[in-house]
């Protein structure tokens, strides 16, 4: 397995994409961390066929800007996440609707056993290179979060919620994202994050802090290599 080449992005393109990926949050957020290496895999079959992330491993829950545990960090134990995507729309971009969640337990949040920790549809997703590193961006999913874990944190409960994903990853030598005809199957999962929004629009937040979350995911992601 290889990195493949950078490829020529815009700056709109990478502050659109970077948005997604920025920890810039100015509203309360549950982010949920994924440790390099990740476990589980991403699959495409080319055509219109979906994305599929299958049984991708979860480290840990935080708590950005929270009413209560703020800051905190609690480990996830057999936390897996999962998601389909909707049809192939254009080259490596995929419309809705699509379905994400992620069940395991937080034994520091008093969760035990396998639970449901959030589920919800996305509308879009996307698979580009950043700085040598292919990154999977679900972006704008509605998600209705564990009752658990919005008590944790201090947050209401119920659906409402806004999130986005990115997961960055190897791909197997011949792989060229952005060809129109090359499916996806196998190669090493690195570093990743999810983070659901407390019920406000986000779309603006997410342009603004694009160009400021570039800088940071080149450094997470060089650390994670």
């Amino acid at each position: 397995m290889a990195f493949i080449k950078v490829l020529s992005l815009s700056v709109l393109t990478l502050a659109m994409v970077a948005g997604a990926l920025s920890p810039a949050h100015a509203i309360p957020t549950i982010d949920y961390g994924l440790v390099a290496p990740t476990t589980g895999s991403l699959a495409y079959a080319g055509g219109s066929a979906a994305l599929v992330g299958t049984d991708i491993g979860v480290d840990n829950v935080t708590g950005l800007q929270t009413p209560s545990n703020d800051g905190v960090t609690r480990s996830c134990f057999n936390c897996l996440l999962n998601f389909t995507t909707g049809a192939l729309t254009s080259s490596w971009n995929w419309g809705g609707p699509g379905s994400i969640s992620l069940e395991g337990s937080i034994p520091g949040a008093g969760i035990f056993g396998s639970t449901n920790l959030f589920s919800g549809t996305f509308t879009n997703a996307s698979v580009v290179t950043l700085s040598g590193v292919t990154v999977v961006a679900l972006t704008n999913f509605s998600a209705t979060n564990n009752v658990n874990v919005t008590n944790f944190f201090g947050l209401p409960s119920g659906p409402g919620y806004v999130g986005t994903i990115n997961l960055s990853f190897q791909v197997p030598v011949g792989t060229v994202i952005g060809g129109a005809f090359n499916t996806l199957n196998g190669g090493q999962l690195l570093s990743g994050d999810v983070a659901i929004n407390t019920p406000e629009p986000t779309s603006i937040l997410l342009l603004g802090s694009g160009l400021a979350g570039i800088g940071w995911f080149n450094r997470k992601i060089r650390k994670a290599a």
